[in-house]
């Protein structure tokens, strides 16, 4: 024990490169162990990615539809007032019934104006 330890410059720059060496084969380890992680992880990530892609194209498509639908109410809502407008000439030139094209008339100028503000 009373013994000193002595290195010589060659022991100290073994040292050093095992010292080196060993940093080295850690952090191609650890890259290899990253890559790995990313590779495993790669089939899920694309997985999510086209998930949210059909989420948000799903969305637009329900938007267009819903614009659609309100298109189609209002043609359809036009259509009735204008066969009820129709229904009310036959019947004024067949009866002459002035009252009942009086209030298709009416419901016609307030389908025009609701329209017009909408």
């Amino acid at each position: 024990m009373d013994k000193p330890i002595m290195l010589t410059p060659h022991d100290i720059i073994a040292i050093v490169l095992a010292i080196c060496g060993a940093i080295i084969t850690v952090s191609a380890a650890v890259t290899i162990i990253i890559n790995l992680v990313k590779k495993a992880h790669e089939p899920e990530n694309t997985q999510n990615k086209r998930i949210s892609d059909l989420e948000e194209w799903r969305m637009d498509v329900d938007r267009k539809l819903d614009m659609d639908k309100r298109r189609l109410d209002n043609i359809e809502l036009g259509h009735e007032v204008t066969q009820e407008v129709l229904l009310a000439l036959v019947n004024y030139q067949l009866n002459e019934d002035k009252d009942e094209l009086k209030a298709a008339k009416k419901k016609l100028e307030q389908y025009l104006v609701a329209r017009q503000k909408s």
